[in-house]
């Protein structure tokens, strides 16, 4: 039974100036995962003039630098279940639809009323088990995209960097993202045909950059695809997050530069650099090498950044559930962790419970078994 949540009138639209303090404003979480929830209708959103400048600005924003303020969102201390799942707006959708979410005639892969499939979006951070959700609904015989995309016609001018690993075909989804938004254009327009966006971040050619639209430029997505449904994948706590993203320089790197965080430095005053002026020789090159190694084993500065990606992790979890209940997205939050999500993920989405597969110490000792493809 899908319950109808109380919420004051003045919550239904935010004025800009609702959408500058909801970026700046330290608050908790409304945690009120662990049943389905749908807020009553935003009635006349863009009929009011004032939400199309609160949209505006959000593009504004984006074209200019393509970051937005970290968001944080209320909490009413409500218990955290290992797995959770919350379901906000779709105050149109009949009580009797029960759990069908998705699958074939679900509401959220055919809108009636637009005659436009309905995407579904997973909003994880990288490193949050988004392959294992793709390859749920790959196996469920729903058409979802990882990262690489098969675009309806190739895009001109993509760097290589943009492509590895996918076929000579392809191009990752994040670059076609990308591309379209920098032009105005739908984020997913000729991106492929797919019903599950499983990954559409992508690194770009700035040095250590990443362009994380989950988090940096909700207002678009939103402004294209005011139905879209999330999907919040998590880890079972920020520090396992933070741990897995630690084994992988190049990732702790771009998370830093793309949410403007201290890259902090080595006390270690030894030069750990190779050169010109220097002879390279076998030698040299294992004492850079185990530079490297001593200053990421660093106790203290490891410390430093694990806190701060865990702040990271933290609020954008926040974010996500707060940007779902204000603008009326479905969100459904599952921990990767959890062993009962196989279970849970079939419940609620009438699916094979069979196809859902998680290894958490594959994903998280990666490191190790890395290789090139070449």
């Amino acid at each position: 039974m899908l319950r109808q949540s109380r919420r004051s009138d003045h919550s239904r639209t935010k004025s800009p100036q609702g959408l500058r303090e909801a970026n700046s404003t330290d608050s908790t979480d409304n945690d009120n995962r662990g049943k389905y929830t749908y807020p009553r209708r935003r009635e006349g959103f863009w009929n009011n003039p004032m939400n199309a400048v609160a949209i505006f600005a959000g593009s504004f924003a984006f074209a200019a630098s393509l970051t937005m303020g970290v968001m944080n969102a209320r909490a009413d201390g409500a218990a955290t279940s290992v797995w959770s799942r919350m379901l906000l707006g779709r105050p149109h959708m009949p009580e009797d639809t029960g759990n069908q979410l998705l699958g074939p005639g679900s509401l959220l892969l055919n809108s009636k009323s637009s005659q436009e499939t309905v995407p579904l979006l997973i909003m994880g951070l990288p490193r949050s088990g988004s392959e294992s959700i793709h390859n749920y609904f790959t196996c469920n015989k729903i058409k979802s995209s990882h990262y690489c995309c098969d675009t309806e016609k190739s895009l001109a001018g993509q760097p290589a960097r943009s492509q590895f690993p996918c076929r000579k075909d392809q191009v990752t989804c994040g670059s076609c993202v990308l591309k379209n938004m920098k032009s105005e254009r739908p984020p997913f327009q000729g991106c492929g045909d797919y019903y599950v966006w499983s990954q559409f971040d992508v690194e770009t050619t700035e040095p250590y950059s990443w362009f994380l639209p989950q988090h940096k430029t909700l207002p678009l997505i939103h402004e294209a695809y005011p139905n879209a449904a999330f999907i919040l994948n998590t880890r079972k706590d920020a520090g396992t997050w933070a741990d897995s993203v630690l084994h992988w320089n190049s990732v702790t790197q771009r998370l830093f530069k793309s949410f403007n965080l201290e890259v902090l430095e080595s006390s270690d005053e030894t030069d750990p650099t190779t050169t010109p002026s220097k002879k390279v020789t076998y030698r040299s090159l294992m004492k850079d090498a185990q530079e490297s190694l001593d200053r990421a084993n660093e106790v203290e500065n490891l410390k430093k950044k694990r806190k701060l990606l865990m702040t990271v992790y933290d609020r954008h979890m926040k974010k996500i559930r707060k940007w779902a209940e204000d603008y009326g997205h479905p969100l459904m939050e599952i921990n990767v962790d959890d062993p009962q999500t196989g279970n849970d993920l079939a419940e609620a989405f009438k699916m094979s419970q069979g196809c859902w597969k998680f290894d958490a110490d594959a994903l998280d000792n990666d490191w190790k078994n890395f290789t090139f493809p070449f």
